[in-house]
């Protein structure tokens, strides 16, 4: 659920396998950047000090606090370059567990190109439960299964996910439609708008 209350939504990103017996490349695979902030975020649990992760932790907040104010800022950016807005940021909320606490830091991570993804694969399954978990953790009304989200494009639930962030500072304008069109559940990070 952790991951779910973040405001970066799960992206597709391309990983190279490393054999293990000669530490050869092998084939490119696509995960989610939520796939390796879970790893992270173990890792970290596990392996660094409280002023380790404090140090992380001030860095998140930092990285947090421009995304917010660039997507508010932004408002209703193309698809396309609001995609590039959460790829910047997630690349630096990852870099945050790579470089000591460094919140400008952006690590070299290639994501998949926007179009890449389809419904049913597992990044379209990992923005269902993502959408899910949210309207859970808000207590919205609707959307509350990764099923009721399944028939929706990839893109539209980025678009729903920035429309969460931008009300923020604008109680008249609804902030995320439903599953279904025409259904309003409105939501801000950290209490409900309607």
């Amino acid at each position: 659920m952790i991951l779910a209350a973040m405001p970066y939504p799960p992206l597709p990103v391309v990983l190279r396998r490393v054999d293990q017996d000669d530490a050869r490349l092998g084939e490119s695979v696509t995960q989610t950047s939520h796939d390796i902030l879970s790893h992270l975020l173990e890792d970290a649990c596990v392996r660094h000090t409280v002023s380790q992760n404090k140090a992380r932790q001030v860095a998140q907040q930092e990285v947090l606090r421009c995304f917010l104010a660039d997507i508010v800022k932004d408002g209703l950016q193309p698809i396309p370059d609001l995609y590039k807005t959460y790829c910047e940021f997630s690349r630096r909320h990852v870099g945050t567990y790579l470089y000591g606490g460094d919140a400008s830091a952006q690590p070299e991570i290639r994501f998949e190109p926007l179009g890449s993804v389809c419904k049913g694969d597992p990044v379209h399954v990992a923005m269902c439960k993502y959408m899910a978990g949210q309207s859970r953790i808000l207590e919205l009304k609707g959307g509350l299964c990764a099923q009721d989200w399944a028939c929706r494009e990839y893109a539209d639930m980025l678009e729903i996910s920035r429309d969460r962030i931008v009300c923020q500072g604008d109680d008249s304008q609804p902030m995320a439609e439903g599953p279904e069109k025409g259904e309003h559940d409105v939501m801000e990070f950290g209490r409900i708008c309607s």
